[in-house]
Formats: C-alpha cells, sequence, structure tokens
C-alpha cells in the first residue's frame, strides 16, 4: 500500500495505507498539507478520529485547527478533541470543563463519561471519580474489556482508601551508645574518665497512613509512627518515640499539599534522667511535641520535583533540669529536589533549616545556651542495576551555632557535623514484600570544645517492608 505523508509546519508524520479509502484521490507524490486536507474533509475527520487515541497532542492540535476551518466542522468532535488535547497536556481543571460540555446524547457518551472519570482520577477527585465510574458501569450492554478497565481504575480508588503501612527493622551495632567524648582534658586540669561503651541492640521503624476522600481535591489524612532503638544489656540507652499527625490535604495532578497538627512523645531509658525511674508509659515520657507541619510536593517536570516541609514544633521535658533549660519552641524547614535520569537512577539535593529558641533565655544570670541555629546540606543517588541490585548513598554536612558562652570556655560552642550512609539490596532476595538490605553509617561531630565531639558509626542488614 502507498503511504500517505502529512506535512505540517511542525512536524511530519507518516501514515499508512489504513486511511487511503477515505481519500478522493492522493496528490502528487503521495504529501499531503494543509491546504490538500482542506480539500478532503472526509479524510481530515477521519484522522482526527484516529488522533483522539494517539496520545500526540501536538499532532491532535493540528488537525483540530484543520478540521475547524473546514466548511461544516463537526461541533462535538471539536469538543472532543479541545478536552484530550486539554487532557493530554495535563490542564486537568479545563480538560474536566470541556468534557461536561459534551452532550449525554452523543454516541460516543459512555466512552466520554469514561475519560472524565479518568480526568478526574488524575487530578485528585477521588470521590468524584468513583462515582462516575459506578455510575457508567451500572449500565447494560458495556463490553467485557470496558468493564475489566472500569475495575482497574476502581481498585486503585480503594487502594488510596485503605490504610497503608511501612516497617522496618534492623541490628545495631553501637560503638559509642553512651555518646561519649573523645579523651580530654579541660585547661589542663580536668580530664574525661568516662569510655565510650559498646552495644548490641535493634532498631526499629514502624508507619501507618490513611486518607479519607473528601470533596473535590481535598481530604483528610491521619499519619502514625512508631520508632526506636533497644539496646541488649544497655537498656538505661534505650530510646523510643511515637508520633501522630492529623489534619487537612488537597492533592491533584501536579502538586500535594497537607497542614497537619502533630503531637509526640519520646520515650527514653534511665540516662535520661537525673535519677531512675520506674514508669515507663506514655504520661511519664521524656519529653513531650506538640506543634504543627505544613508539607509541599511539586512535580516541576516529568523527572523532577520538589518537596518542602516547615514545621514548628514546642517541646516539653519531664525533669525539672532538662524542662528549665530545654523547654522551647523549634522552627525547621527541609527542601529536597530530585531528579530521576531514566527509570533506573536518582539523584537529590537537601537543604536544613533549623532553629531552637528556649523558653527561658538565662538561667540565672547566665545565657541559655541550649538555643541554637543550625544550616545544613545533603545529596543523594540512588540506582537500580539490570541484574536487580539497588545501590544508595548519601552525603550531610551541616553547622550548628549555639547562643551564648559554651560551658567551660568564653566562646559560643560552633559544631560541624557530618554524616555518610550506603546501602546496598538485591531484588531476588525479596520475601513476601520484605525486603533486606545491607546498610552502613558513619556521623561525625567536631567543635572546638573536645567535651561536644561525637563519633558514631553502625552497619548491618536490616529488612524494610511496604503494605
Amino acid at each position: 500500500m502507498p503511504h500517505l505523508m502529512l506535512r505540517t509546519a511542525w512536524q511530519t508524520i507518516v501514515f499508512f495505507g489504513c486511511c487511503a479509502a477515505a481519500a478522493a484521490s492522493p496528490p502528487p507524490q503521495g504529501v499531503w498539507d494543509d491546504a490538500a486536507l482542506m480539500q478532503q474533509p472526509a479524510l481530515l475527520e477521519n484522522l482526527l478520529y484516529r488522533a483522539l487515541d494517539g496520545g500526540d497532542a501536538r499532532l491532535l492540535a493540528s488537525l483540530a485547527d484543520s478540521y475547524r476551518r473546514t466548511a461544516s466542522p463537526d461541533p462535538v468532535l471539536l469538543l472532543r478533541a479541545d478536552a484530550v488535547q486539554l487532557r493530554l497536556n495535563k490542564r486537568l481543571d479545563e480538560a474536566e470543563q470541556a468534557y461536561r460540555r459534551l452532550p449525554a446524547a452523543y454516541p460516543d457518551a459512555v466512552r466520554d463519561r469514561l475519560d472524565l472519570a479518568a480526568v478526574l482520577f488524575e487530578n485528585g477527585k477521588i470521590r468524584e471519580a468513583d462515582a462516575e465510574f459506578a455510575a457508567v458501569s451500572a449500565q447494560s450492554g458495556l463490553p467485557a474489556a470496558v468493564r475489566d478497565n472500569i475495575n482497574v481504575f476502581r481498585r486503585a480508588i480503594d487502594r488510596q482508601k485503605q490504610w497503608r503501612f511501612a516497617a522496618t527493622f534492623r541490628p545495631v551495632y553501637d560503638h559509642n551508645v553512651n555518646q561519649a567524648p573523645p579523651p580530654h582534658c579541660i585547661k589542663d586540669a580536668y580530664c574525661t574518665r568516662t569510655r565510650a561503651q559498646r552495644a548490641y541492640g535493634a532498631a526499629y521503624a514502624l508507619g501507618a497512613e490513611k486518607r479519607l476522600p473528601l470533596r473535590g481535591k481535598h481530604g483528610v489524612l491521619l499519619r502514625l509512627h512508631q520508632g526506636g532503638t533497644f539496646y541488649f544489656g544497655h537498656k538505661d540507652h534505650n530510646e523510643a518515640a511515637a508520633r501522630a499527625d492529623l489534619g487537612w490535604q488537597y492533592r491533584d495532578a501536579r502538586r500535594e499539599w497537607a497542614w497537619l497538627p502533630f503531637y509526640q512523645a519520646h520515650l527514653a531509658g534511665n540516662a535520661s534522667f537525673d535519677a531512675p525511674r520506674p514508669q515507663r508509659t506514655l504520661p511519664y515520657a521524656y519529653r513531650h511535641d506538640a506543634g504543627m507541619a505544613v508539607h509541599w510536593h511539586e512535580r516541576l517536570t516529568p523527572s523532577s520535583s520538589a518537596r518542602l516541609t516547615v514545621e514548628r514544633r514546642f517541646s516539653r521535658y519531664r525533669e525539672a533540669a532538662h524542662a528549665r533549660r530545654l523547654n522551647g519552641t523549634q522552627d525547621a524547614a527541609t527542601l529536597v529536589l530530585g531528579k530521576h535520569f531514566g527509570t533506573h537512577t536518582a539523584v537529590f539535593g537537601s537543604y536544613r533549616a533549623v532553629r531552637f529558641q528556649p523558653a527561658r533565655e538565662r538561667i540565672g544570670t547566665a545565657q541559655n545556651n541550649a538555643a541554637f541555629v543550625f544550616h545544613g546540606i545533603g545529596a543523594g543517588w540512588t540506582q537500580s542495576w539490570r541484574n536487580g541490585l539497588h545501590t544508595q548513598l548519601s552525603l550531610d554536612y551541616g553547622v550548628r551555632r549555639y547562643r551564648g558562652i559554651a560551658a567551660f570556655d568564653t566562646q559560643p560552642q560552633r559544631n560541624r557535623e557530618y554524616a555518610f550512609g550506603a546501602g546496598i539490596a538485591h531484588r531476588k532476595l525479596q520475601w513476601r514484600g520484605w525486603q533486606p538490605m545491607l546498610h552502613y553509617r558513619y556521623s561525625r561531630t567536631r567543635s572546638p570544645q573536645p567535651w561536644a565531639e561525637r563519633r558514631r558509626h553502625d552497619a548491618g542488614i536490616g529488612v524494610a517492608a511496604d503494605f
């Protein structure tokens, strides 16, 4: 069969002989331009119908513009072309309005309603999409393939309404569980006798999330998190934290906002208290936090995105000595930019700022030196290899500047914090959703005050899962 070629100002498209029957007579050399197509409205209409399923927004726009200038264009076909074009260009709010303008008595009304439901689903209007799919599914005489397609969407909607769970568990070896500084002397008078203690244990994290769709793009979001570390033979250094977020969420095809008030309780072993405390239940927590978190996520391009989290929390400590110094307000902001290269490689960069303001600016006659400002940057890389191997690396660096005069010194405390992490996993080792991963993490704090220096590292094999 001869090839038919459509030439526009932006692209040359080769069409096979499937459209030859619609043409009265092909022009010389089988080349069609806009002027030639205008003389063949039946062929142009046929091409426009095919372009509705082609997924090419530019081709669809060009054909629709040419068809609109014919002698008697079909207004409903043009409405459909405009709606599909808006959807392909991700202008989903306008696409929804265009689909709603299509007449219900149009022969392709069922298909248009399905397209409308898909647009609602893509645009975050879960309740409306589910109602539209249900209404179409209730009609009789639908082909089996159409019902199967509807069921695919409705199952995806059900998954968005269900609880989502995540869990991680990993062994821990900590060579400095008591956070001892390196050996040092202060003004050649006092020398530390605290030695780093080594401990084996396990770290865990459990998370649950549920979204309740409301009208339009809005919803109620609940997040629960529990995590901690426990050590064998060193239970005084155990720690755990439980957090609950509940608030409003807005989500569409490109962005997501969430305003989430939260409460967080920190549990700790006796090492965090001035005296042994037998109670370890929630009312006797080492610290209580309450605050507000604002989350923003934007898809900048199909392969890049940005995330911003801004949080304010109010901390209250149980111990009187800690409360006098550390009760206060903490503001934090984290920005993460991510970029995918193909389907196997991703990189990200981050910036974090934290400011802590204690409730008591002075303790006695001295300024409260617990107040600080922190600025940090980070970078990471993940790679999924064709043989099933998955690797990831991360680097972090930050500067923490404390206010006031540091203890045992005449200058403010200025810490530099470094961290490095690495992980490796293989998808063939996955079992029922649980993925084993070999991990390593190293962190170090450098400070002009030797008693503030810290160094920690741990390595092991952990498992993670999402449900």
